[in-house]
């Protein structure tokens, strides 16, 4: 399993599959059915050739270190204590670079020595966070020469979760959702915890291509790292049927000793380190999740999409010539058939049906969900008001306590609103998932209850209804629909202004004592004060008060009102789209019915060159199906 091997079968497949999505597109026909808007998302998937390779897990866990390891390079800021406070991107370069790019997509070179300024939290508390004028920094991208990396493949080192800062999580869960493929990192002081098993669940609703990797070995005994190995293979079980190769396995490793390895000019050394560090074993894996990445998970996605409306073409020119040589009441037989279906669809998928009800009594248990949470947010025992008590808490003298008063209520609303954030995109993805399910659900009950009972269909038998499948469209969704909505909704709680900040009156508390240890006790008193006031006032304004005179709603209820309304509207253009299909399909056989004689005999010849004109794509379609089966059983082998 080399990638000077599988590379030109990978670019063999894609270009194959860019063929297929053309011919497509240039056969579209009026009597034959639309493509549909997957077939669209499939193909810019396939025109797309970057993959993110996250790297992640909960904060000192040894992520940084890991990939400096398996570069061979100490270029990535790590220390012991919080380090990464910023995005890394590492792709495989000639020539190394290294630079900052910012949110509108504008960048700065700076040198490898900056690395750490600018990525490093420790760097930040020491020499405050990086301010650039009018810009927010997105990552650092580090071009470097790495031997084992496809060239369309990225590194991406993340802050974390479980993070003392709140921002490095929001960062590791953002970046998330662009992911292709996760390295999970974990070290062996203690077994999987809840946050961890929280992350991943999100992890697999983004994407099954996962490995767990477990560092820091050369820190313990031999037996009592297989001891958390086992332990912790024991935790992740759950996740079994979700991994792209349906097995769990936590493969250690020591950083520490490989990165020893990188700088070992004995070769007899570096072989021993080598094989202590355990990397052989990772990087088997690591090529393995990363040729599967490349190889398998969009190809085989865009495939059963192409591949489907192949067969729906296949099965539109089927029906359409049966009804042309058949006698008409074989042919009314056929159409009443069609309009069985669409009846029954009707009833069953329609606003008044029992799959859409189901449906929207979930989202709406999810946005009783979200609207709990919310409430939650602004209790004075909840998670956010406890992190900034304790913050007060470790305040050493007045100077410390008048500098956190100054940015009390600034550092307050963009944690809430971050918050906010964070639950709110828990919440749209809870949905969106609920939509993919009706989504597939009405295609598939179309799709099988339409199916032609003719044996002389040429199709080609479909990879298993895959899990990649759910996720590509899951992300098409979340693209769609719902993405102006949610930036709205984000956007909203960041900059309403909570009227009446309660500040700090550190003026009157000088001048009313002199001791400084009686200022600081007094300071951190009204700091508490402060904290309490103004988590009562945004609850008030972001919970229970309107928006404003013209607005007479809570931002939760706009919200609530604006996901139900786009959930309906969803809902509404999924059961549309199949219900029109079906239409099309009817109108197209009465119109064949119609025609007799000589029209008759131009339509059936019509037919015959069309289906004639598909059989490219279905030898295409068969050709590929092959040669990702040849590279899905290379991985299994190795």
């Amino acid at each position: 399993m080399e990638w000077n091997k599988l590379e030109p079968a990978i670019i063999k497949i894609r270009g194959g599959l860019l063929n297929v999505f053309e011919d497509i597109e240039k056969k579209q026909d009026s009597i034959l059915p639309a493509k549909n808007e997957e077939i669209d998302t499939a193909y810019q998937l396939i025109r797309n050739e970057t993959f993110d390779v996250l790297v992640c897990g909960e904060v000192k866990k040894g992520k940084s270190s890991f990939i400096n390891a398996i570069i061979g390079e100490e270029i990535l800021p790590t220390n012991t204590n919080v380090a990464t406070s910023q995005v890394f991107r590492i792709a495989n370069a000639e020539e190394k670079s290294y630079s900052i790019v910012f949110t509108d997509g504008t960048s700065l070179p700076i040198t490898r020595e900056q690395l750490s300024l600018y990525g490093s939290q420790v760097d930040a508390d020491l020499y405050g966070e990086p301010i650039f004028e009018h810009h927010t920094l997105d990552y650092i991208q580090v071009n470097y020469p790495i031997a084992f990396l496809p060239k369309y493949v990225t590194l991406v080192d993340t802050p974390g979760i479980g993070a003392l800062y709140a921002a490095h999580e929001r960062i590791t869960t953002e970046y998330l959702k662009k992911a292709s493929a996760v390295i999970f990192v974990m070290d062996p002081a203690n077994p999987l915890v809840e946050p961890e098993k929280q992350f991943l669940e999100k992890a697999f609703n983004i994407t099954n291509q996962i490995m767990f990797v477990m560092t820091k070995m050369d820190n313990y005994d031999e037996s009592y790292i297989v001891q958390m190995v086992r332990r912790n293979e024991e935790l992740l079980q759950p996740f079994r049927d979700r991994v792209y190769n349906k097995h769990i396995q936590v493969f250690p490793m020591s950083s520490k000793t490989l990165a020893e390895a990188a700088h070992e000019e004995c070769e007899v050394l570096k072989e021993d380190s080598l094989n202590v560090s355990q990397f052989k074993q990772v990087e088997k894996e690591l090529l393995r999740l990363i040729y599967s990445t490349v190889g398998v998970s969009r190809n085989l996605y865009a495939f059963n999409v192409a591949n489907s409306y192949n067969t729906q073409i296949m099965s539109s020119i089927t029906e359409q010539t049966k009804v042309l040589s058949s006698s008409p009441d074989l042919a009314k037989e056929l159409i009443e058939k069609k309009q069985n279906l669409q009846n029954t669809f009707v009833r069953d998928w329609g606003s008044n049906g029992i799959k859409q009800k189901e449906i929207i009594k979930k989202i709406n248990e999810r946005l009783t969900g979200f609207q709990n949470q919310v409430n939650a947010l602004f209790l004075q025992d909840g998670r956010v008001c406890s992190q900034f008590m304790k913050e007060i808490d470790a305040l050493d003298d007045a100077d410390q306590d008048e500098a956190y008063g100054k940015t009390l209520p600034s550092r307050l609303q963009t944690e809430i609103g971050q918050s906010w954030k964070g639950l709110l995109a828990e919440c749209q993805n809870g949905i969106q998932k609920l939509l993919v399910q009706y989504d597939q659900e009405a295609k598939f009950f179309v799709g099988v209850s339409g199916e032609n009972d003719t044996d002389d269909i040429q199709t080609v038998i479909p990879f298993s209804p895959a899990q990649v499948d759910f996720f590509h469209k899951f992300n098409q969704l979340r693209n769609g629909y719902f993405t102006a909505l949610f930036a709205s909704a984000i956007l909203g709680i960041l900059t309403v202004p909570v009227a009446g900040w309660v500040l700090l009156p550190v003026a009157l508390i000088v001048t009313l004592f002199t001791s400084r240890k009686e200022k600081h006790r007094r300071l951190q008193t009204e700091l508490r004060k402060c904290l309490l006031e103004n988590f009562v006032k945004m609850h008030h304004t972001f919970v229970l008060e309107p928006i404003s005179a013209e607005e007479p709603v809570t931002m939760v209820q706009k919200v609530i009102s604006e996901v139900t309304e786009m959930s309906q509207n969803t809902l509404t253009h999924i059961y549309e789209q199949q219900k029109k299909a079906i239409e099309n399909e009817i109108a197209q056989l009465n119109e064949q019915i119609r025609k007799e004689g000589e029209e008759r005999k131009v339509a059936k010849q019509n037919l015959e060159n069309l289906k004639l004109s598909w059989k490219p794509v279905y030898q295409s379609l068969l050709d590929i199906r092959g040669q990702i089966s040849e590279i899905i059983e290379s991985l299994k082998s190795e």
